[in-house]
């Protein structure tokens, strides 16, 4: 079995059909989605139904999500992450508020080892940033592999032994996870990266095999950011997106 792992698309309808064609010629069985559908981009509607595809087997909701839905206001956001939130509500329509309003709080488990979630295991906001914060997020998960989102952020973070580590990774290249190991996983944000690295970003997941790779995918930056404008959102979403900022 092969599963793709997708986060923080942030109503970027351009990385989103990159990553989908670079997951077709290989093989994917199931999608698994870590939450933020919608919010700073420009084609929330694009998004939401695409969270209906068949092949998408789990998914949790995000902060952005619950936002748009109306489930909290956005009190906590910064200032373009509001009115971009806040421009959304007005765009979609109220059967996509209702779709949003109807994801799953995280964490859930997408097997009986493997766990989704947004931010982390015992808070669905939570930033994991460092080794510290996935250290808090291991005494509180029930699984042994957790993929999260949130930070926009590529990382592998492992525990063996007592010790909490960060582990390297290269685009494209399989690591095999331990046995002997718990893992937390981002698969990096589709939408909208903030690593300097501009491009979407997924993973693939062989929960058998425990196989996992780490994708960068290059798209339309600038058709999103085109229509990011029109909207009427805020212009600096529409530049940050070729600085991957």
């Amino acid at each position: 079995m092969r599963v793709a792992i997708l986060s923080d698309i942030h109503a970027n309808s351009e990385a989103l059909e990159a990553v989908l064609a670079h997951m077709k010629p290989r093989r994917v069985d199931a999608v698994w989605f870590l939450g933020d559908a919608v919010g700073y981009g420009a084609d929330a509607e694009y998004v939401i139904d695409w969270l209906a595809s068949p092949e998408l087997a789990g998914v949790v909701r995000g902060n952005h999500d619950k936002v748009v839905s109306g489930i909290e206001e956005p009190d906590t956001f910064s200032p373009i992450a509001r009115d971009a939130a806040l421009r959304t509500r007005e765009l979609i329509s109220p059967e996509a508020a209702e779709a949003l309003r109807l994801l799953p709080r995280g964490p859930v488990l997408a097997t009986d080892t493997v766990g989704l979630c947004h931010g982390s295991w015992f808070d669905e906001d939570y930033y994991i940033f460092a080794p510290s914060d996935a250290h808090a997020t291991f005494e509180h998960m029930d699984c042994s592999i957790l993929f999260f989102g949130h930070t926009h952020r590529a990382c592998i973070y492992a525990q063996w032994d007592g010790s909490t580590v960060e582990l390297p990774y290269e685009s494209g290249a399989e690591v095999t996870l331990r046995e002997d190991a718990r893992y937390l996983i981002n698969p990096g944000s589709v939408g909208q990266p903030r690593d300097r690295d501009p491009r979407a970003a997924y993973a693939l997941f062989d929960p058998d095999e425990r196989r996992l790779a780490l994708f960068r995918v290059p798209y339309d930056v600038r058709e999103a950011q085109i229509k990011i404008v029109k909207a009427g959102l805020p212009e600096m979403n529409a530049a940050r997106l070729s600085e991957g900022r």
